[in-house]
């Protein structure tokens, strides 16, 4: 009765805190600021807007402006801006902020006074903007808008209504289960050791099957983008040996890409997704079913959130493979010194899928290790030799791959020219590595030394100072966002709720509370990313692939397409089709991503004298370069995450 109180009194104060902090958030939001309109847009949907405002006929206009099936946009653009009959111009805009703090963001939609605005720039017809707060918008201006802003524009902010909706449901969710905790009808909902339950089994089977359903909904719908197909190419295009010098470039090591290399021979590009999904569903499987680290709340915002319903799932890169071996590593960790095998190739394969399963796999790669060895019982070792060898090997693997990694990403052995010189080097110093373990598993073996006792209290501590440096070390190498955070996240929950397993039933409850409201800040599932990906095209990429078939520019014979500064494109199309189609002049090659490595080393950046050279074929190109030639818009493919125009370019 005492901790239920206490636990009231604690809930309810925290809510207090946070309906405050509501009320604060949204007082302040809704004080009057002052922004600017910029980024003004006038593409394609403002071109046959602004004819569609001025009563022209928009087919018949752009017949005018066509030749052989061609439109020429830029011809159509200036014939809207000299033409005296056209008093009405389309654009696009976005809302830009003065204030580094009040803007749209998460939590608040931005509203604009749009009739103060007309009332002071007269020129203004009318403003629309998009819906649920967003920065972007439509105007109708009476002259050409050729300044980069509009002044003075008041704005508000509200918080968004997915927002408020769930907090209250987090508020009712700990209500309704959390704050009656003695009720015996409820403990599996928060007791990590509840007996077996049919509620409580039913919840999980519904989990598991909605998780299952909805990512197969989200694979079917999702078009792959550069990244995704960027993977795909490297696995495709590369050798086994080529792939581990292409870790440099990546960022991430070779495990990915030499698991989906035998897939690449299959016709059907989005087997990448199917393999991703599998991992993910792996990993939602052992959490849901075989792991009794987390009590049913914290399991829930585990994997309900965007991170595990849609970045690592739907999204087909490395992270759900990290994800899968990281859970595997946790799964494995308490038999960790009996079924050693296991545990040890989950932390191998882990150091080998990302920086951050890299930066996790070495931090318990170490103190198991150094636990093994610290063991006054050399049989022990003998026994565990075989699984030392495998794990340090592992090892060997990834310091490989991370001295290319710096070499190729940075400037710090930037006094090594000759490449092959740097990967002689490397080699020789991994081999070296090898030799000082094998010398010292040899001495330890026989009782040559043994390693000082380490304390629960100081390898928690040792732990966490690692895991800060890791973050921040990896963050000022390679950048990191949320998706890899969130890996890092749950290591840090794994590390502090091992430390504090033995504490009474009330602190870890507190402690499951905690997790959950961290994870729900930072991680809160946003169902429009779903829902725009499922409805739109996410980058067009299959459709642009469709037009270079229909229009047979993949015929090298007759057309030679070509790429200059917008590598992503290459990785987008070229996956759709068998063989490099996509011309580099500055690499002399047809090219994929993988190719484009060598082009940014070396800074060949120009299309110039091959357009100009080049006489026997009809060119085109995927962007747009300042050079004075003559760019002449074939069609456009616009999705939610990029665009792909198309060009026929000549020197004529």
């Amino acid at each position: 009765m005492k901790n239920k109180k206490l636990f009231f009194i604690i809930y309810i104060s925290f809510l207090i805190i946070c309906l405050i902090a509501l009320i604060t958030f949204s007082i302040l939001g809704n004080k009057k600021r002052i922004c600017y309109l910029g980024d003004f847009k006038f593409d394609e949907t403002h071109i046959n807007k602004t004819l569609e405002l001025n009563g022209f006929n928009i087919e018949e206009t752009k017949k005018l402006f066509t030749i052989d099936n061609i439109l020429n946009n830029d011809d159509l653009t200036n014939y809207i801006f000299t033409n005296e009959n056209i008093t009405n111009y389309s654009y696009g805009f976005r809302i830009k902020y003065y204030s580094k703090v009040f803007r749209n963001s998460d939590i608040y939609g931005v509203y604009i006074d749009t009739n103060k605005i007309i009332n002071d720039n007269n020129f203004i017809k009318s403003i629309k903007m998009y819906e649920n707060g967003s920065p972007y918008g439509n105007l109708v201006s009476a002259k050409i808008i050729d300044f980069e802003k509009i002044d003075n524009v008041s704005y508000r902010l509200r918080l968004k209504l997915n927002f408020v909706v769930f907090i209250i449901f987090i508020f009712m969710f700990f209500s309704i289960f959390i704050i009656p905790f003695s009720n015996k009808k409820i403990n599996f909902l928060y007791d990590r050791n509840y007996k077996k339950n049919v509620f409580a089994n039913l919840l999980k089977y519904l989990f598991f099957i909605f998780y299952i359903v909805f990512i197969i909904i989200g694979i079917y719908h999702h078009e792959p983008w550069r990244d995704e197909g960027q993977a795909w190419l490297i696995a495709r295009d590369l050798s086994l040996l080529d792939i581990l010098f292409q870790t440099g470039v990546e960022g991430h090591p070779f495990l990915f890409f030499f698991i989906i290399k035998p897939f690449t021979a299959l016709p059907f590009y989005p087997t990448l997704h199917i393999i991703n999904a599998f991992f993910m569903i792996i990993a939602v499987y052992i959490i849901i079913f075989k792991s009794k680290k987390y009590n049913l709340l914290l399991l829930f915002f585990i994997i309900f959130n965007d991170i595990v319903m849609y970045e690592y799932p739907i999204i087909a890169r490395n992270y759900g493979l990290s994800f899968m071996l990281f859970v595997l590593m946790i799964y494995f960790y308490e038999n960790r010194y009996t079924k050693t095998t296991r545990y040890v190739l989950s932390i191998g394969l882990l150091l080998n899928t990302t920086v951050v399963g890299t930066s996790i796999g070495f931090i318990e790669s170490f103190f198991f290790l150094y636990k093994i060895f610290s063991k006054n019982n050399n049989t022990f070792i003998k026994k565990k030799l075989k699984d030392i060898i495998i794990l340090y090997l592992f090892l060997l693997a990834i310091l490989f791959q991370i001295l290319i990694m710096v070499y190729k990403r940075s400037n710090i052995l930037s006094f090594i020219k000759n490449e092959q010189f740097f990967y002689l080097l490397s080699l020789l110093i991994v081999l070296f590595a090898a030799a000082v373990f094998f010398i010292f598993v040899y001495l330890k073996i026989n009782n040559k030394f043994t390693l000082p006792k380490l304390t629960q209290n100081k390898e928690f501590i040792l732990k966490l100072i690692l895991l800060v440096v890791f973050i921040v070390s990896v963050n000022a190498f390679y950048r990191l966002s949320d998706r890899h955070l969130f890996i890092f996240i749950l290591y840090a929950i794994y590390i502090i709720d091992s430390f504090f397993i033995k504490k009474p039933d009330l602190f870890k409850l507190s402690l499951d509370i905690s997790f959950i409201l961290f994870i729900v800040y930072f991680y809160g599932f946003n169902i429009n990313v779903y829902i725009n990906d499922i409805k739109y095209d996410f980058s067009f990429s299959k459709k642009a692939a469709k037009y270079i078939k229909e229009n047979q520019y993949d015929d090298k014979n007759k057309y030679i397409i070509i790429i200059n500064g917008s590598h992503f494109l290459s990785a987008s199309i070229s996956p759709y089709f068998k063989e490099k189609i996509i011309y580099d002049s500055g690499l002399d090659k047809f090219i994929t991503f993988a190719d484009w490595v060598e082009k940014r080393r070396n800074n060949k950046y120009n299309n110039t004298n091959f357009i100009t050279n080049i006489n026997n074929k009809t060119i085109i190109s995927l962007d747009k370069e300042g050079n004075g030639l003559k760019y002449i818009k074939l069609t456009n493919f616009e999705g939610i995450s990029e665009s792909i125009t198309f060009y026929m370019v000549t020197n004529k």
